[in-house]
């Protein structure tokens, strides 16, 4: 490649670019909000999270402040405008005028949710046989991926204690 003078650099070159704007313009990240992240299927937390019922979780989809619960039959999902805690158990069943979310537990367990009032795909056909490579592994047996980590934490830690407590009685 030959030298550049200045006119070579300020010039506009001849291929197509993206302007540095796209990371930086609030309007942009609106836009980008209502028209594509507001119309997908966005994995949000795995079913394990929500093991009894009434038990609820908050997460965020473009944006917009989401609940989910278990009903004891399903888990369902609405627009959440007053619940600032992220987990926690309802006292009773859910009484709300807010329409419905359309939500599926797809993919070994995830619970997966939209915004869309009217999506055009099912969460199998959106994510198009990209879980298909481990769909065995995933969808094989129950994946209960937080508690299950919680309680390896748990039986390492004891383990660990024990041992330190081993180590300190040899030392006296």
């Amino acid at each position: 490649m030959p030298p550049r003078n200045h006119r070579d650099w300020v010039k506009t070159p001849k291929i197509e670019h993206i302007s540095s704007l796209i990371y930086s313009s609030h309007d942009i990240y609106k836009q980008e909000q209502e028209n594509i992240f507001s119309k997908v299927w966005v994995p949000c937390f795995h079913k394990s999270e929500l093991p009894n019922e009434l038990d609820f979780r908050t997460a965020q989809i473009a944006g917009q402040n989401i609940l989910a619960y278990n009903t004891g039959t399903e888990i369902r999902a609405y627009r959440n405008y007053d619940i600032m805690q992220p987990s926690g158990t309802f006292a009773a069943q859910v009484v709300t005028s807010e329409p419905r979310l359309h939500c599926e537990v797809k993919h070994g367990g995830m619970v997966w949710i939209t915004l869309d009032p009217n999506p055009t795909m099912s969460v199998e056909e959106w994510t198009c046989g990209a879980f298909d490579c481990i769909a065995d592994a995933i969808d094989t047996e129950e994946m209960e991926v937080f508690h299950r980590l919680i309680h390896y934490k748990k039986h390492y830690l004891e383990k660990y204690y024990q041992l330190l407590k081993h180590l300190a009685e040899e030392l006296q």
